[in-house]
């Protein structure tokens, strides 16, 4: 079972199924599709003779990052216990761990360089493919077709802003916003195989359109969030690209992300879409302060009030009846201070290990640090429109923050250039 589950890479599937966040498999119980996917991982585990565990003789340098996770883990329980096991929180905690225990068996598959090039690789094709659907989803509707839409959470491919009249693409999550978050990471997996193609001299088209086609859908969620999140990380890039001394693939990057923008704004001319229908869809909406700036003053309130244990997971929306719509600010209003502590920890040791090792291979010109350095970038976009979603819960945080760690550690401890 283990070879067939390799040989239709199936194990990558698990990505593929945490983009289906709002469709459930109900069995008496509803669920997710990624936690479906999760058994048969496990599955495959148990025909698999000999387990390689992928956090096992990580290098100094890398294993500090565990010490934080543990730690986020322990003090959420702690936090649950002074609530006195709220089924609510307990609930959410229950789900968190399944969400960590299917990222920690994808990477037991997933343990070598040679796997995590595969599974990037597959990255890639996702992203395209979620990426066309998107584009068509959005284009007919932009034509007239109107049964994809919904007003309704959780409900239609395009989600109706009754105060705007305008659709926002949102595909299978449940709020656009979700989905922008989502799609961040898969096109910064797609930049950096376009500087692998580059140096290999390989047909860069394919990757080309793949990024112009991601690029498409962020901009049809119409997420500010994610504007911002994208403005952000590119600079961060062409800022480490030009302290790398990679001057050209700096200027490449710029020059990549200028022609998508041309080649978009042909593509709604030949459809006869006024460009500044798709600006419009940015700065004429609900203003900042009565969107996100008040409910955050609001919760600010709720965690001075409880900074130590908060009020519960999952307490935030179903006792005061909103989102904080910052995931920080959830974690701290419903948690308390403590596993707040340790996600800026995690955060930090992930992001400063990973960036320092893709520099040591930027030095060796080991093409492996394109890999780790874009999703490196691709991961600190999702953690800034973290400040305006609430995705903590969302197995693709995780996954990214353990495909980062362990990949900066097995591409530090693999010295060939298999790239």
């Amino acid at each position: 079972m283990l070879k067939f589950f390799k040989k239709i890479n199936l194990v990558n599937l698990l990505i593929l199924a945490s983009e289906i966040e709002i469709y459930y498999i109900n069995i008496g119980f509803s669920l997710m599709a990624f936690q479906v996917f999760s058994i048969f991982l496990f599955i495959g585990l148990l025909f698999k003779r000999k387990v390689n565990n992928p956090l096992k003789n990580l290098k100094k340098g890398i294993k500090p990052a565990i010490i934080p996770l543990i730690g986020f883990m322990l003090t959420m329980f702690l936090a649950i216990v002074a609530h006195n096991f709220e089924k609510v929180s307990l609930r959410h905690y229950i789900f968190m761990i399944w969400v960590l225990l299917t990222v920690i068996i994808y990477f037991i598959y997933v343990n070598n360089s040679k796997e995590l090039i595969k599974s990037t690789k597959f990255l890639l094709f996702v992203g395209f493919v979620i990426s066309v659907a998107g584009t068509l989803i959005f284009f007919l509707y932009l034509l007239g077709n109107n049964l994809l839409i919904s007003t309704r959470e959780g409900k239609g491919l395009i989600y109706m802003d009754l105060i705007h009249n305008r659709g926002r693409l949102r595909l299978f999550n449940s709020d656009p916003n979700a989905y922008a978050a989502y799609m961040l990471p898969l096109l910064f997996n797609a930049i950096g195989w376009f500087f692998i193609n580059v140096k290999k001299r390989r047909l860069i088209y394919g990757v080309l359109l793949s990024i112009l086609l991601i690029l498409i859908n962020l901009v049809f969620t119409f997420s500010r969030a994610a504007l911002i999140s994208l403005s952000v990380a590119l600079l961060l890039m062409v800022f480490l690209l030009v302290v790398y001394k990679n001057y050209n693939d700096a200027f490449s990057l710029f020059s990549s992300f200028l022609f998508s923008f041309i080649i978009f704004i042909f593509i709604l001319k030949l459809i006869n879409v006024d460009p500044n229908y798709i600006l419009s869809g940015f700065y004429f909406r609900q203003p900042f302060e009565e969107s996100r700036y008040i409910k955050w003053i609001q919760t600010l309130n709720i965690i001075k009030n409880n900074l130590f244990w908060g009020i519960g997971e999952g307490n935030l929306s179903r006792q005061l009846g909103f989102q904080a719509h910052n995931s920080f600010l959830e974690l701290l209003a419903e948690n308390g201070i403590f596993p707040f502590i340790f996600l800026l920890w995690f955060i930090i040791e992930v992001l400063f290990k990973s960036i320092k090792i893709a520099h040591n291979l930027f030095y060796n010109k080991d093409l492996r640090a394109y890999m780790l350095l874009s999703n490196t970038i691709g991961f600190v976009a999702l953690i800034i429109v973290m400040f305006s979603v609430s995705i903590l819960t969302l197995i693709y945080f995780w996954f990214y923050a353990m495909l980062i760690l362990v990949m900066a550690n097995i591409f530090f401890r693999e010295k060939d250039k298999i790239i």
